[in-house]
This record gives C-alpha cells, sequence and structure tokens, in this order.
C-alpha cells in the first residue's frame, strides 16, 4: 500500500487548420481546465505526497483476528516488541476486535467509559517504534461512534520522537522530543496537537485543522511530519482529511539537534485532558483501522 501518486499530467495537441483555433480555443481550454482540475492538476491543495519519496515502514490491519477482547500479546505481535511500554486501556479491557455487521471488515474498537478522561481510566495508549526518519507520513481510519459527546475534546494517533513529551509538562527543549497527535474538539473540530520548543503554553499547542469529523462515519486521516534541520526553523506538518488538505503548517522547530528525529508512532484514544470537565456523561467508543506509516 502506498501514498496516492501526485496530479495527473494531460498534454494537448492541437493541429493549426484555417479557422479552427480562432473557434475552437476557448472551448478547449474550458475543457482542458476541467479535466485538470477534476485530476488534481491545478494548484497543490489536495496534492498527496508522491509515492517514489517515501519507503513503507508499518502497515497494520484487523482481518486476521477473530472479534473478542483485544489482548496484551495480540498487541505485541501487531505493533512489536516495543509496543508494551506505556500500554494503557487493554488489560483493562478497554480495546477489542470488532466486526461490521453487514460487512466482513474487522477493525479495533477503544471503548471510552463514563464519567472518565486520560488513558488510564477512559480510553487506550500504547506506541510503536520504527527506524529515526526526518520525515514520516502517517495514516489511518477513524470512525467516532453515532452518538459521540465531543465535549472538550480527546486524544488520537500521531507521530512522535524521543521522550515524545505529552502530558502538559511544558514545552520541549529541542533536544528532547516532540510529538504532533490529532485531537478532536468541541463538536468534532479537529486540530494538530503538538509539543515543540516554541509552544506558547505548558500543555501542546492546536493548529486547527479547516474540517472536522462526523459521527458514525468513516474517516482517513493522515498527517505528514516533516523535521526541521537543526539549525533553521523550517519544519513542517500537513494533514489531510478524507484525502482533502486541511492543515498545512510551516516554520515549526522540533529539534535543535540532529540526534533526534521522528521514531515511533503514538496511539492514544481518551477524553482529555485532565478533570470531569473532560470526561463523557456516557460510554462512547472509537474505531481505528488501516494504519500505514511511511518515511524517509
Amino acid at each position: 500500500m502506498v501514498p496516492p501518486d501526485g496530479p495527473t499530467r494531460l498534454t494537448v495537441s492541437l493541429m493549426n487548420q484555417t479557422g479552427f483555433l480562432s473557434k475552437s480555443i476557448p472551448l478547449l481550454v474550458l475543457s482542458l481546465f476541467f479535466v485538470l482540475k477534476a485530476a488534481g492538476g491545478l494548484g497543490q491543495t489536495d496534492e498527496m505526497p508522491p509515492s517514489n519519496s517515501l519507503q513503507p515502514l508499518f502497515e497494520l490491519d484487523f482481518h486476521h483476528h477473530v472479534p473478542g477482547l483485544y489482548t496484551l500479546d495480540q498487541l505485541k505481535k501487531d505493533w512489536g516488541p516495543g509496543a508494551v511500554d506505556r500500554v494503557r486501556g487493554v488489560a483493562e479491557g478497554r480495546v477489542e476486535i470488532a466486526q461490521e455487521v453487514k460487512e466482513a471488515n474487522r477493525f479495533l474498537r477503544v471503548h471510552l467509559a463514563a464519567g472518565q478522561w486520560g488513558a488510564d481510566d477512559g480510553g487506550a495508549q500504547w506506541r510503536t517504534a520504527f527506524p529515526r526518519r526526518d520525515e514520516a507520513v502517517g495514516s489511518y481510519r477513524v470512525r467516532f461512534a453515532p452518538d459521540f459527546p465531543f465535549m472538550r475534546g480527546g486524544k488520537l494517533p500521531g507521530q512522535a520522537g524521543g521522550t515524545s513529551p505529552t502530558g502538559c509538562i511544558g514545552p520541549p527543549s529541542g533536544r528532547d522530543g516532540f510529538s504532533a497527535r490529532i485531537m478532536w474538539r468541541a463538536g468534532g473540530r479537529a486540530v494538530q496537537y503538538v509539543y515543540h520548543p516554541r509552544q506558547p503554553e505548558p500543555c501542546g499547542q492546536d493548529f486547527p485543522w479547516s474540517q472536522g469529523f462526523v459521527p458514525g462515519d468513516w474517516h482517513r486521516v493522515r498527517t505528514r511530519v516533516a523535521l526541521n534541520r537543526p539549525d533553521r526553523n523550517d519544519g513542517r506538518i500537513e494533514s489531510w482529511l478524507d484525502d482533502r488538505l486541511v492543515l498545512d503548517q510551516t516554520g515549526l522547530i522540533f529539534r535543535t539537534t540532529p540526534e533526534i528525529g521522528l521514531d515511533h508512532f503514538l496511539v492514544a484514544v481518551f477524553f482529555g485532558g485532565k478533570g470531569p470537565q473532560w470526561a463523557p456523561p456516557i460510554a462512547t467508543f472509537v474505531d481505528l483501522d488501516d494504519f500505514v506509516i511511511w518515511g524517509r
């Protein structure tokens, strides 16, 4: 599985015959405009990373599992030995393999307890490691329960590196690590939630997406993180929702040393923030499937 290729390129040859060009060029130009627009050849709004520039690092779906509770043994086999570090919610029975009622598709379902927030009591969290890279694209499908109460917000998976700072511990130094998860916010709004040396507050910084989530619908999310050169502020985050570019944030600093790179993926699904104001009033769930990570 590879990211979609770049825009289709079309070449048009016209025969220069008497009277043909003067009458036909306006119609041909207009037709070519709409063909190119439909093929993605005009502008860079929705362009995905070209397939020849990235190498596959990790791929996982859940079709090979039998529906039922997801176990630590399955977690280790699926996500690698390092996934057993910082695991929350699996041993507690909040993660299961579920199946569509009318389809054979199987996927991961994370249950979120009523009145709870954070990964310790109300969701799930773990991580998977991959070889260190300066650029990575993480992709997966996500679906919120049809009656999902978004409340103030909660966490979704995303890339990280080094110590992967989280939990409102203050800005990282640039020599320790960073994280770039996704968050849902009130009403289904979406943001990139980033811990980086220039964040203005102890908690991570929100970079809002131009579109959000619809409860009950499967969404495909993709995030490309390109780290800055250690002496430059040229880091970049691009995110796509259902193949539409919803964030392009440039001018970022993730690190001040080349020893820090993208080297793991944080799988986090929980409400919060901290405190009861983040907690859902009802038990609910989030579904995940088709994880792919590319890098270079």
